[in-house]
């Protein structure tokens, strides 16, 4: 999920954002649920067992298996309900209407400081419904900012890889996940240019391409022309080639 306040990823269930250390609403409310709940299953689970102590039987034991698969499903319903639920989306989604003017300024700053990281982040902290008429203009941009921003975060996980042992993503799969982005990212650039009437914008994904370009540059360590003879190959022959980089 993301920090409502600075965008960045976080746990879903990290209390304090590690950032800019804002409160998680969603991580804080889930607790609080949780245990409401388990104080409620504690004391039923109480009472089962006291029963089953004077009366032994199958029903007894059909009836406390009963109690926990209902545990379960109440755990899994708040779980959604907290993290899933429509309410805080909602609330963010009224937000972007509320504030579209000043929303609106401080995303085409971003564009004129060339920062899509930040710009696709933005659109993802706040719930920005860039499909509606009030953002309508960020469309194209947002499509290709979104792949822009995987591609990213992806490539920093490869390169920044852990060597944990014990770390639960191996190296290979995170290239993999970033050649996946890497293609959907040159597919929708591709798409979206055709789409984008204006030229500011136009520019700005153009832009968006040639600074991916520059990116696989310098972690591949490639000139211009290995750049786009990399970002030809298909997902799999990009996966061999940066395996052949970063997995010794």
């Amino acid at each position: 999920m993301f920090c409502t306040s600075c965008g960045r990823t976080i746990g879903v269930e990290d209390r304090i954002c590690p950032y800019c250390k804002a409160e998680n609403r969603l991580a804080i409310k889930h607790e609080e649920n949780i245990a409401q709940f388990e104080n409620s299953f504690s004391n039923t689970e109480g009472e089962v067992i006291k029963a089953s102590g004077k009366t032994k039987g199958l029903w007894i034991r059909a009836l406390i298996l009963g109690v926990m698969i209902a545990a379960i499903i109440i755990l899994n319903i708040l779980t959604q309900k907290n993290y899933h639920g429509p309410d805080t989306d909602e609330i963010l989604k009224q937000e972007a209407f509320e504030h579209c003017e000043e929303y609106t300024a401080q995303l085409d700053d971003l564009l004129k400081e060339r920062n899509y990281v930040d710009f696709a982040a933005f659109i993802h902290a706040y719930e920005i419904p860039y499909t509606y008429d009030e953002y309508k203009q960020f469309v194209s941009l947002a499509y290709c900012a979104n792949r822009y921003y995987d591609c990213v975060r992806h490539m920093e996980a490869v390169v920044l890889h852990s060597t944990d042992k014990d770390y639960h993503d191996s190296r290979e799969l995170q290239i993999q996940h970033f050649c996946m982005y890497l293609s959907e990212f040159i597919n929708t650039c591709e798409v979206q240019k055709e789409r984008e009437k204006d030229k500011y914008y136009l520019n700005c994904i153009c832009d968006m391409e040639e600074d991916m370009k520059a990116l696989v540059r310098t972690w591949l360590n490639v000139d211009e022309a290995g750049a786009e003879e990399f970002m030809g190959l298909s997902e799999t022959q990009m996966a061999v080639r940066m395996e052949e980089v970063f997995v010794k």
